[in-house]
């Protein structure tokens, strides 16, 4: 009877089957896969190997004028938000699982006192909503930016 798909959990902890040094969430996993059929036929294929229960993460983060640009990696779809002291509130829909930017600009106030200090330190809170519970969780992440007039 064929085969058709294929699943393997293995307990997690210090004792657990496999182990690695870091995090499974910050990069994407393939295996290296060969089957060989009872008629010889041989497939060879890298599996990609999803990672359950991760977080968001934040890639990068930068200034453009009065707006915070945030590069985060979302785990699954569901909905991505930003804020902070001094920072509009901003929510996107995230369709799949992918590496995207949110721009959260400064409010009014945070304007004007960036023009009086010059220099203005926001941390920035970026949220992460899934939109299917399964194997996924809400996960938040911060960055500290630096605004300069």
């Amino acid at each position: 009877m064929p085969v058709s798909s294929f699943a393997l959990s293995l307990p997690t902890g210090p004792n657990s089957a496999l182990s690695a040094n870091g995090s499974f969430c910050k990069s994407s996993l393939v295996m290296p896969t060969t089957i060989v059929g009872q008629n010889g036929v041989t497939i060879a294929q890298k599996t990609k190997i999803a990672v359950s229960k991760c977080p968001v993460l934040v890639v990068k983060h930068r200034t453009s004028g009065a707006t915070a640009v945030i590069t985060v990696k979302t785990p699954s779809a569901g909905r991505l938000s930003g804020s902070g002291t001094d920072l509009r509130f901003t929510k996107r829909s995230i369709g799949k699982a992918e590496q995207t930017t949110i721009k959260v600009p400064l409010t009014g106030i945070g304007r004007q006192v960036l023009g009086k200090f010059r220099q203005l330190r926001i941390k920035v809170r970026v949220g992460f909503v899934p939109k299917s519970k399964k194997g996924n969780i809400a996960s938040k992440a911060f960055a500290t930016v630096t605004f300069r007039a």
